[in-house]
């Protein structure tokens, strides 16, 4: 165990050993809650953090962009449906969704 800050970090976790910062063991655990099953393997539970971190770095990464192109050193929720509405694949991901409830993504746009 290493210590940052004030939390302790367990360098054999799964995150840590997958080399992912999304919470490989807590979607294990909802995972296995939500879907009733007595087993669910580790590996799906990593495959999924890396799926949703690669979302999340790929929508950061492009509100970013849009909050630069504005002249803003913030991320705020506009530039979040600015990024996801340029975006034609994000669009058809995300259509019929609700982001922190600026923006609903109807299914008629695709």
């Amino acid at each position: 165990m290493s210590e940052h800050g004030n939390e302790t970090v367990n360098e054999n976790g799964l995150s840590s050993r997958a080399g992912l910062n999304f919470p490989v063991s807590r979607i294990h655990r909802l995972h296995s809650k939500r879907h009733r099953c007595r087993r669910v393997q580790t590996r799906a539970s990593v495959y999924m953090a890396a799926v949703m971190e690669f979302l999340a770095a790929e929508i950061l990464e492009m509100s970013g962009n849009v909050a630069r192109e504005n002249g803003d050193q913030r991320i705020v929720s506009h530039d979040v449906q600015t990024a996801v509405s340029n975006d034609k694949e994000f669009t058809r991901l995300l259509s019929g969704t609700t982001l922190a409830g600026v923006f609903i993504f109807d299914r008629d746009i695709i």
